[in-house]
């Protein structure tokens, strides 16, 4: 019986804590859409780009900025939740989330040559919630869990005109990210009264590089076309915090022993791949924008406390479209993908990221008044997949989402 509780709480710890879970992570490249026009167009943004958030979803279009400005966006309220089907002795788990969260921010400087920005964008962020009580006659599991992951690239991006048609930009980013994992579970056994308690903590952060390369050219007055390429990046991590306690409270007399340990510099790292982004925008009005991207993103080694995997090759769709029967109020609608590029899980005791692949759409209105332009918007997606229960068995998982978000640019 002590083995087996020393499995559930392994287990039950490392698929909850380790920085794998289903709703975000390293196995998924979507997780935050930013931006202003952008967002609401579903990301599609790669060949339009001709606002702020180009600095991030392709530098080249800063050239056709034109004027400096200040812009941010932000979550006003986002909400993530999951359920994990037969999590453990075939009951159901949920975690949620709640937070809200700048998305982006930019300053762009325009000259006769250049057009310069420094960005401030956050593509991923969760701050996670679970609480369980399971029960069955031969024992019964209480646990707490809380995860908090964000991730931020800060830097500079360049676009400009090589020709009047065909213009060029790049970006460079530090990629600083903070994590912060806590645990705390009980497993009583019925029949003898016997509790097992189990803390766990972890806290750290990661450090690393990334840069942007793009172009981007007008086919015609109403067709614009977009590349761009994306290096990957390998973070350095490390834990500020890594402290173990397990206690056994044993019998009625509540006889107590404990054991703990404390380490840093664990075994961790998770390779952003190499990717490209091809995009297309149609124009067929004055009053209509139509655009796609397809991103493509290179399979990647990744390492968690003891897990190691491979993620896998992988792509995105992102489609967009702006209705603007007035161009003091656009109307933006989008869908987007944000596939998992990690290995299907299979049934057995190591741990393994969960598979979960989601789809989403956005809406926005916007208002353009003199010098400032808003958006307001909605994004709504779900996720289908497969990840593991504590007893080793793969099972179903579904995740949901909904987020209001806001956006202005002031042009002085």
């Amino acid at each position: 019986m002590h083995g087996i509780r020393k499995h559930v709480f392994a287990a039950c710890a490392t698929l909850l804590l380790a920085p794998v879970a289903v709703q975000a992570g390293p196995s998924t490249y979507q997780d935050v859409i930013v931006g202003e026009r952008a967002a609401g167009m579903g990301g599609a943004f790669t060949a339009l780009a001709d606002d702020a958030s180009a600095a991030y979803y392709n530098p080249a279009g800063l050239a056709a900025v034109g004027s400096q400005n200040l812009s941010l966006s932000a979550n006003v309220m986002d909400y993530q939740g999951q359920r994990l089907r037969g999590y453990f002795r075939g009951q159901d788990l949920r975690t949620n989330s709640v937070g809200f969260f700048p998305s982006d921010w930019y300053s762009v400087i325009h000259t006769t040559r250049a057009t310069y920005a420094i960005a401030i964008i956050v593509p991923e962020s969760v701050s996670a919630t679970a609480s369980a009580d399971f029960s069955d006659p031969a024992l019964r599991l209480k646990f707490d869990s809380r995860q908090s992951v964000q991730t931020y690239l800060i830097g500079p991006a360049v676009g400009l005109a090589l020709t009047p048609r065909l213009h060029a930009g790049a970006a460079a980013y530090l990629l600083y990210g903070r994590y912060s994992n806590n645990f705390h579970g009980t497993i009583t056994d019925p029949a003898t009264g016997r509790v097992d308690e189990l803390f766990q903590q972890i806290t750290g952060y990661q450090v690393g590089a990334m840069g942007i390369a793009g172009l981007k050219y007008f086919l015609s007055d109403r067709v614009r076309l977009g590349l761009v390429l994306r290096t990957g990046a390998q973070p350095s991590h490390r834990d500020d915090r890594l402290s173990i306690e397990y206690s056994d409270v044993s019998g009625p007399t509540g006889t107590f022993t404990r054991t703990g340990s404390e380490a840093k510099g664990q075994t961790y790292y998770s390779r952003i791949p190499w990717s490209t982004t091809m995009g297309a925008a149609y124009l067929p009005s004055p009053a209509w924008t139509l655009a796609a991207d397809l991103s493509v993103y290179a399979g990647a080694r990744t390492s968690a406390y003891g897990t190691e995997y491979t993620n896998k090759a992988t792509c995105n769709v992102n489609l967009g479209a702006e209705y603007a029967a007035t161009p003091s109020m656009p109307l933006r609608f989008g869908f987007f993908t944000n596939r998992s590029a990690a290995p299907g899980p299979t049934d057995g005791s190591e741990p393994q990221p969960g598979h979960v692949d989601q789809y989403g759409v956005t809406a926005s209105v916007g208002l353009v008044k003199g010098s400032v332009s808003t958006a307001l918007g909605l994004k709504l997606a779900a996720g289908w997949g497969k990840t593991k229960s504590i007893e080793g068995q793969v099972i179903d998982a579904t995740t949901r989402e909904a987020a209001l978000f806001m956006a202005g640019t002031f042009h002085f």
